[in-house]
């Protein structure tokens, strides 16, 4: 029923817990499964569409919303390992063959430069696509994630776990200067937005 009733034309990615008016927005790979299993605890909680984009409501802009975000480097690395070294690479719509080459960070770079930012993939889009940044209530931080769901808990009255160690770590890739500069040039619009350097 949510989804139906949610009207922007500007589509992201959102849980609700209505009884208690908040919405989160979505950002793959910065702890949205973690989240997404705390958050599952409250009774009221619902993701329109099961992951499914759907459309954010203007109607519901007094409810408190929070996000989180990610050093835009780290995030891709993440998901580069964590979609082309399984078999979730399929939400690419990219074939085992173009996956397998894509193990190499300099193809997987690649592939993603060819894409627009703004409307790819979220688990590959700019952050910042991925929210409304300006309106939010609160957004934290997978760098400093116990501390930021410390303070989100004490803003919202939620009783989200603290005490577990940021999800989705894996383990550092061999990169160099190269590929570390181009992928922050891809993703300047973020570095800025949230001040990572």
């Amino acid at each position: 029923k949510l989804a139906k009733r949610l009207t922007s034309a500007k589509k992201h990615r959102l849980g609700f817990l209505p009884e208690e008016e908040i919405k989160w927005f979505i950002n793959p790979k910065v702890g949205s499964t973690f989240l997404t299993r705390e958050l599952a605890q409250y009774d009221s909680f619902v993701i329109p569409g099961q992951h499914r984009v759907c459309d954010w409501s203007p109607m519901r802009k007094d409810w408190f919303s929070f996000a989180f975000v990610r050093h835009p480097v780290q995030r891709f690395l993440s998901c580069w390992q964590s979609k082309m070294f399984s078999d979730r690479y399929h939400i690419f719509d990219v074939s085992s063959q173009e996956a397998n080459a894509m193990k190499s960070l300099d193809a997987f770079i690649d592939f993603v430069e060819a894409k627009s930012l703004l409307t790819c993939d979220p688990h590959l889009s700019l952050q910042s696509a991925n929210m409304p940044v300006s309106e939010l209530s609160f957004i934290g931080r997978l760098e400093s994630f116990s501390a930021d769901l410390k303070r989100l808990n004490s803003l919202t009255g939620l009783e989200i776990n603290e005490s577990l160690p940021s999800p989705n770590k894996t383990e550092k890739p061999t990169i160099t200067q190269e590929q570390i500069a181009k992928i922050q040039r891809l993703y300047v619009a973020d570095m800025n937005q949230f001040n990572y350097s």
